[in-house]
């Protein structure tokens, strides 16, 4: 086998797993689910944006997995692609709009940092696992909690 392929497909994953030089800046959790946000807005008014979500969702764990070698810690902070994804997922349920997006984003980030109702124990499961479906699961409770104000028309 080739291991300079190995090596560039390896380098590659970090910089995707990264979004780039976004995942070494300050709050990088913050920037991530911002790009996530950014996909929601040019992306929900397609009917395919479900579909690439999720795939791209189900595809990011292959490319966290394979840039978790090369990083120090169990869940890296400069590894955002998790951000962004599951970030993009809360408005697969949710509508999107002005209001939607600022509280989507908000309880989003209150869950993934605070690590509240649950999201702790995802977090324990080994390897790109647990670095996406914490982060997932954040998304589910954060698209739930937007939903249920939507649907109140609260929003």
């Amino acid at each position: 086998m080739n291991m300079s392929w190995k090596s560039n497909t390896s380098k590659c994953c970090v910089f995707l797993s990264t979004v780039g030089p976004l995942g070494y800046l300050p709050a990088p959790g913050t920037w991530g689910a911002a790009v996530g946000l950014l996909c929601a807005f040019f992306g929900t008014s397609y009917w395919w944006y479900p579909v690439v979500v999720v795939g791209a969702t189900l595809g990011s764990w292959f490319v966290i997995d394979a840039a978790l070698p090369y990083f120090k810690s169990k869940d890296p902070s400069e590894v955002i692609l998790d951000e962004v994804v599951s970030c993009a997922l809360i408005f697969v349920v949710v509508p999107f709009t002005l209001k939607t997006a600022l509280i989507g984003f908000l309880v989003y980030r209150f869950f993934d940092i605070t690590k509240w109702c649950g999201v702790s124990w995802f977090e324990t499961l080994p390897g790109a696992t647990g670095v996406l479906l914490d982060d997932c699961y954040a998304a589910l409770l954060a698209c739930g909690c937007v939903y249920v104000l939507v649907a109140y028309q609260l929003l």
